[in-house]
């Protein structure tokens, strides 16, 4: 069997290994291609981590800054809300730092972390009532808002 019989799909090389390749055709000396990869990494992952520091730092900053509250209470004050299952009011967000960064509404960032942090487990039970099921009937009038409140921008 020839080297031509392999496809390249069965011995596909990790990035570390195809820049290897590529400087052993002018740099003879492998602890020197070590060295330069051991560095190209450490660059790399320093790089992506200011990045991401730096992008959780911006949103989080405007997320936070989107919410209103009551000056005597310290509350959250909530513009768009649930009437009944047939009805909702929406309102665009009065502060546009993080729709304009994310093109989300912080309102349906809001909404899903309520879905989120609810009990999903079946046998949990308030009054006969499961919290499984409460958790899907919120998720669905929650969609339903949250689609109101991005036809607003």
């Amino acid at each position: 069997m020839s080297l031509t019989d392999y496809s390249l799909t069965d011995y596909s090389l990790t990035k570390d290994e195809h820049i290897s390749l590529l400087l052993s055709e002018f740099i003879p000396i492998p602890y020197i291609r070590y060295k330069i990869l051991n560095y190209m990494n450490q660059f790399e992952n320093k790089e992506a981590l200011e990045y991401h520091n730096e992008r959780y730092e911006t949103i989080s900053f405007k997320y936070f800054r989107s919410f209103e509250r009551s000056p005597f209470t310290k509350n959250i004050h909530c513009y768009s809300y649930i009437l009944s299952s047939e009805k909702c009011f929406a309102i665009k967000d009065r502060c546009l730092e993080f729709y304009n960064e994310t093109g989300i509404s912080f309102q349906v960032r809001n909404l899903l972390m309520d879905i989120l942090k609810c009990p999903v487990t079946q046998s949990d039970t308030i009054l006969n009532c499961s919290l499984y099921e409460w958790r899907k009937d919120d998720d669905k009038l929650y969609c339903i808002l949250a689609e109101e409140i991005m036809k607003t921008f």
